[in-house]
């Protein structure tokens, strides 16, 4: 039985509740076509004061292939990348923000050119 890499996907927050829920469902729609390899999706909370740390705590809930990783405060927007590598198990690691700004259809380029 042959072993998927896995590649995690870090996604740092900062007052995005309105945006987890349908982020990780277009990252998760496209992800669930890429059967070559396993994901995982690593969001962090640089101290929001909104609702975004019970919004992943709720999709780590129900996805065991989300992570949710919560500062006690507000670290500057370096911190939330570096904390996502840290705690990523993944083979490979792509970085994406929680905003969406960056299309997530390219999550299968980088995926197919990722090589070990």
């Amino acid at each position: 039985m042959s072993h998927k890499m896995l590649i995690s996907i870090g996604i740092p927050c900062f007052n995005e509740e309105l945006n987890i829920i349908p982020t990780y469902q277009a990252y998760k729609k496209i992800t669930d076509k890429i059967k070559q390899y396993s994901f995982e999706f690593i969001f962090v909370d640089n101290g929001s004061n909104d609702n975004t740390r019970n919004k992943i705590k709720e999709l780590a809930s129900k996805d065991k292939h989300v992570i949710g990783i919560f500062l006690s405060r507000n670290f500057g927007p370096e911190a939330s990348p570096q904390v996502a590598l840290d705690y990523a198990n993944g083979d490979a690691f792509i970085l994406y923000e929680c905003d969406a700004q960056d299309p997530v259809d390219l999550i299968p380029q980088f995926s197919l050119k990722i090589v070990f």
